[in-house]
């Protein structure tokens, strides 16, 4: 069986690489509070995307499963890079409707016992990609941390302009022998001619066809899979 744990943001959150079967599987649309599982044939995927999420949900979350020992350092892990200037922000007043559907993370805080609600900033000032650069350094030096425990981390893009020199992204990944697919989901999708939803996002073929024809062959060709 393989063993994958998925984070990112919408880009992933909307399909949560359910079309690593061909037909897809079934997600429900309400179990959004905790993270989704789904497995199928030769795989168990966990995926803990929030939609709106960022990249600091992401640490924090992948840290809180490494704790709890739900992560084995053999299984695989899809991380999928969303905006930088996304940053991670306390939410101080608790709302019932707080969970990653609705872009907040919830959860434990290992190291103080506290609890956990983090909302993303743009979320709230609609930076947008007016982005702190600065946050590309705890971003990528994360990862390679990520990557030193779970040597089976392959990064995934959603998409491009969110990044003001990707290039320079990519030359990180490659100096620290963490792969990587370099084209993203979105510009992916577009070259292979889907719309975007209504959201500009991919449509859900779109997602298929990325996850079918880059994402699972990248997957056999680094030998992951059993």
């Amino acid at each position: 069986m393989n063993k994958i744990h998925a984070f990112g943001c919408s880009l992933t959150a909307q399909h949560h690489w359910t079309y690593l079967i061909e037909s897809g599987v079934p997600i429900p649309d309400d179990d959004w509070y905790g993270i989704t599982e789904w497995s199928q044939g030769e795989f168990s995927v966990r995926s803990y995307a929030i939609n709106g999420g960022n990249n600091d949900m992401q640490v924090i979350s992948y840290g809180n499963e490494v704790h709890k020992n739900n992560i084995d350092a053999g299984d695989i892990v899809i991380w999928q890079l969303t905006n930088p200037g996304r940053l991670g922000i306390r939410k101080i007043d608790a709302n019932p409707d707080d969970c990653r559907d609705n872009g907040v993370l919830v959860d434990d805080n290992i190291y103080t016992d506290d609890e956990i609600r983090m909302i993303n900033n743009s979320l709230i000032n609609n930076r947008g990609v007016d982005m702190d650069n600065t946050n590309i350094y705890s971003i990528l030096w994360s990862l390679n941390g990520v990557k030193r425990r779970n040597t089976k981390t392959l990064v995934v893009f959603g998409w491009d302009n969110c990044f003001h020199r990707k290039d320079r992204v990519v030359q990180f990944l490659k100096e620290n022998d963490i792969d990587y697919i370099e084209e993203s989901i979105l510009e992916y999708s577009h070259r292979k001619g889907h719309p975007d939803g209504s959201t500009n996002h991919p449509v859900r073929e779109g997602y298929k066809d990325f996850t079918q024809n880059k994402l699972l062959p990248k997957l056999k060709e680094l030998d992951w899979l059993e």
